[in-house]
């Protein structure tokens, strides 16, 4: 046993050494390493007294904790003048910015140091064009709400990129002075970003249908830029057997904590299956489509109306369904309601739908859609022609069903076997 040779502050003290960072110290006080003291730091030290209560500097309109004492006489005339009121609730944060109302957020200001605000709206003039050609649209080409939001998102991102690769305003003349490398270069910053080869052939899209908006409105050459885009690989539909379909209908209701939930989720499958609905299709229908007859009309994208057919088993889950709920059927709400009476959402189907299939040990392309797939394959592969299957499908053109003639290689070598002089 020997001193230790390092200085130590105040009286000399014998430590002991052992294996790794282990010390055990013979006398009163030994120095402790940096980690040491920063682990017992707060062990012996006296917690500081409980604060008065007084109005809050920051938040005048704030009324003291009653909990902290009532404070000196001083101070509890000063909480007398102050109005009381609730405690403010949590901050907004970026996560909670589209459930809130533009309007309602507060403005940034302007200071001496950052200078005035820029207007998101009136930076560049091509904002306005891009607002515009958003409108057009929702309102003439009658596009989906998500298209729009995501083409008017591309629309901004490509006006930001443009300002600083132009190192200028974006004005109408901007755009059409668009040259193929600055759409490389634009596609080039989004891939750098993570973008995949569909995503990047729809931004690709978005931003020809701009630039022709764009060259239209200043009454120009409508001509774009030609520039090829990325190769998307054409998946083939995923169908499911007619038996894996009706036993996915019948196990959705195991989650159920009612009955006529249970009855809900097993009409909307059956709905999607027997009638080739999509899901915002389904959920779309309204109290307006009872009595339910041999036919029923649904509302799909763009707005566009159809008529498909409506199986006896299909009505009767329907009916069914209607009878159990206890939020009625009126003509203007929603045919399927929430547990709480509300609109369905599309998440809660595909959310039961993926309990379902964990059970029944079907694959992960099992979803809601996956049911519409199988409509149209099944209908295929027993004699029905392509042009009465895309007016039950909605499809705008006949290239979107001819998809499914790929499923159903049978079908192909019948038509081949029927058609060709030499088969």
């Amino acid at each position: 046993m020997a001193p230790d040779p390092r200085s130590r502050r105040g009286r000399s003290r014998f430590v002991r050494r052992r294996q790794g960072r282990a010390r055990r110290c013979l006398g009163a006080s030994v120095r402790r390493s940096a980690g040491d003291r920063a682990i017992g730091r707060g062990a012996g030290r006296r917690r500081p007294a409980r604060r008065r209560a007084r109005p809050s500097d920051l938040w005048p309109g704030l009324r003291p904790d009653s909990r902290r004492g009532p404070g000196s006489a001083r101070q509890r005339g000063a909480t007398s003048r102050w109005p009381a009121r609730a405690w403010p609730a949590r901050r907004a944060r970026l996560r909670d910015a589209p459930r809130l109302r533009a309007p309602a957020l507060p403005r940034p200001r302007a200071d001496a140091l950052h200078g005035p605000v820029p207007d998101l709206l009136s930076d560049h003039p091509a904002r306005g064009i891009a607002l515009e050609w958003q409108n057009h649209l929702a309102r003439d080409r009658r596009r989906s709400p998500h298209t729009v939001r995501a083409y008017a998102a591309t629309a901004h991102r490509l006006i930001d990129f443009l300002a600083e690769h132009l190192g200028g305003p974006v004005d109408g003349a901007a755009l059409g002075r668009l040259q193929p490398a600055d759409l490389r270069a634009f596609l080039a910053k989004r891939r750098g970003d993570g973008l995949g080869n569909a995503s990047a052939a729809r931004e690709l899209s978005a931003v020809r249908n701009l630039l022709g908006f764009a060259a239209g409105g200043q009454g120009g050459d409508t001509s774009i830029p030609r520039l090829k885009g990325p190769k998307i690989p054409r998946n083939v539909p995923r169908p499911v057997s007619p038996q894996e379909a009706v036993a996915l209908a019948e196990e959705v209701g195991e989650d159920a904590t009612a009955e006529w939930i249970a009855a809900r989720d097993f009409a909307i499958l059956l709905l999607l299956y027997g009638s080739g609905l999509r899901v915002g299709e389904a959920l779309g229908l309204t109290g307006a489509a009872l009595p339910l007859g041999e036919t029923l009309s649904v509302t799909g994208k763009r707005a566009k109306t159809r008529v498909v057919p409506l199986l006896p088993q299909v009505r009767q889950a329907i009916e069914t369904y209607v009878d159990l709920s206890p939020w009625g059927a009126a003509r203007s709400e929603p045919l399927f309601r929430g547990a709480r009476g509300g609109p369905l959402n599309g998440e809660m189907v595909r959310r039961v739908v993926r309990r379902a299939r964990v059970r029944l040990g079907l694959s992960h392309r099992t979803t809601p859609h996956a049911l519409r797939h199988s409509f149209a394959t099944h209908l295929l592969g027993r004699g029905a022609d392509l042009r009465s299957l895309q007016e039950l499908l909605g499809h705008a053109s006949l290239s979107s069903t001819q998809i499914y003639t790929a499923v159903d290689m049978a079908h192909l070598l019948d038509v081949y076997r029927n058609a060709h002089p030499r088969a």
